[in-house]
């Protein structure tokens, strides 16, 4: 930002924003205002005039340390110092100046983790003041980090809107590292738990920071990036697609992505609007409950289950063909019906006595649906709080095995944290209780004399809470 009360030259004149607005409120569009709060451009007048605006602590050496995350330079940007009275009070006056002048019907709020929970905590309850009038504001962070946990602090600033970054490093491990499926499923959970229904999610494949999705990786395939993209459209949250998924536009970091739209050439453009059609067309996607039915390493069938509908997704991504006997989950619901119809293509499969015998080429992906009549979102909740108890049992012998616990991703692990741990393991087995149909990533970790924690070597292992996992083999890995 060089002048804070100029549109940027090229976005356009004032009179191009008000012909913008005029047009999108004809469409039923909402607008984000991006707001800048952290740092200046170098040319801002503020650099010369008054340097008691700005932070003196030098570039961010060590991003461990919050003290230099929130006070150091970003990219070598000037930073502003928002505890400074006149800083505070410039910063509201240009927010609010922009919320009225653009008419925005929320507001993004960029490099979140840069300026301390003080200054939020007070920014947000005077722009709530102010748009008091405005139904459903959102106050969208832009937070990146992976751990659904970090983010609580800023729920409890005021922020009701994030970008999913979480979600989005659990596509990523999941479709281009290959990782197990249970750690997604994992992830989803969690992210459940910390964000209530109330915190909107923005959820994402791509955007200006990050490579494109398809040079994550020199092995990533479009198949790949199809389920990933199916996965998200399936998932909670508001989808954002990133201009360019159209043409599969390449990049390997966020700047070399950020590439002119080619319109002579889009492959991707069938399955993105194939993908908002389905999303469009079925609530469940938008509003249901998610409920895990199967999840293995190279397997995920989740359901979205609305009081008016009930959709199923099969994520298969072995690499080779796999038939899978499928128990529906509700039979109820699919009586009378001979097969069952992906929604993606035109194949059907046999309904047999509550079952569907699924034929799953390599790197599947299936998507089905049926109306439905009852509520059944409350039922599958009271469902998830029975708890289920699964041994965990060692496969060989350890000199201590009183030092052994087992961490991991829910409460019932410690929420990966070492002190809350479940154990010690006796006799080669540790019981834990863990609510029904809970998908957990965790670790075996010892715990010496000394105090000093042990972990394993290897990827976090995973596991489904069902009727079929009662008990779980593991061969230790220190």
């Amino acid at each position: 930002i060089i002048d804070h009360n100029k549109l940027e030259e090229h976005l356009g004149t004032d009179a191009d924003l008000e012909q913008f607005n005029k047009k999108r409120k004809e469409l039923g569009l909402g607008y984000f205002a991006d707001i800048v709060l952290n740092h200046v451009d170098w040319d801002h007048p503020w650099t010369k005039e008054r340097q008691d605006y700005f932070h003196k602590e030098g570039d961010i050496k060590d991003w461990n340390d919050p003290l230099q995350v929130e006070n150091g330079k970003v990219t070598g940007l000037p930073d502003l110092d928002q505890d400074h009275p006149e800083v505070f009070k410039k910063l509201m006056d240009y927010t609010k100046d922009w919320i009225d002048r653009t008419q925005a019907s929320s507001i993004r709020l960029d490099a979140v983790k840069h300026i301390g929970h003080k200054f939020w905590k007070k920014f947000i309850q005077e722009i709530k003041k102010f748009t008091g009038k405005k139904k459903d504001f959102l106050f969208l962070g832009e937070f990146l980090h992976g751990d659904p946990l970090q983010y609580r602090p800023y729920i409890e600033d005021g922020f009701n809107a994030f970008f999913d970054y979480p979600l989005y490093y659990g596509i990523r491990d999941a479709f281009v590292w290959k990782k197990s499926l249970l750690s997604l499923a994992a992830r989803i959970q969690q992210r459940e738990d910390i964000f209530p229904d109330k915190i909107h999610l923005l959820t994402f494949l791509e955007n200006h920071d990050m490579p494109r999705f398809i040079d994550l990786s020199d092995n990533i395939s479009v198949t790949d990036l199809k389920q990933a993209f199916a996965f998200m459209m399936t998932q909670r949250g508001i989808p954002m697609i990133y201009y360019g998924m159209e043409n599969l536009a390449r990049g390997k970091t966020g700047e070399e992505g950020r590439v002119d739209f080619d319109w002579s050439f889009l492959p991707g453009k069938r399955l993105v609007k194939k993908m908002i059609s389905l999303r469009k067309d079925h609530i469940s996607f938008r509003r249901g409950t998610v409920d895990e039915l199967e999840v293995r390493d190279d397997l995920y069938i989740y359901r979205r289950v609305h009081s008016l509908e009930e959709s199923i997704v099969v994520i298969h991504r072995g690499d080779e063909a796999k038939d899978y006997i499928f128990e529906l989950p509700d039979k109820d619901l699919f009586k009378g019906e001979k097969s069952l119809e992906n929604l993606l293509d035109v194949r059907r499969f046999q309904i047999r006595n509550g079952r569907a015998l699924l034929h799953m080429d390599p790197h599947d992906l299936m998507i089905f649906s049926h109306a439905r009549k009852n509520v059944l979102a409350k039922t599958i909740a009271q469902e998830k709080r029975r708890l289920w108890k699964v041994k965990l049992k060692l496969t060989s012998a350890l000199e201590k095995e009183d030092e052994v616990f087992a961490v991991g991703s829910n409460a019932a692990l410690g929420t990966w944290d070492t002190l809350a741990a479940a154990g010690p393991f006796k006799d080669g087995t540790l019981s834990v209780l863990m609510p029904y149909k809970a998908v957990a990533e965790f670790k075996l970790i010892r715990k010496k004399e000394d105090g000093s924690i042990i972990w394993e070597n290897g990827d976090n292992r995973g596991v489904f809470v069902n009727q079929k996992n009662k008990e779980i083999y593991l061969t230790p890995r220190f």
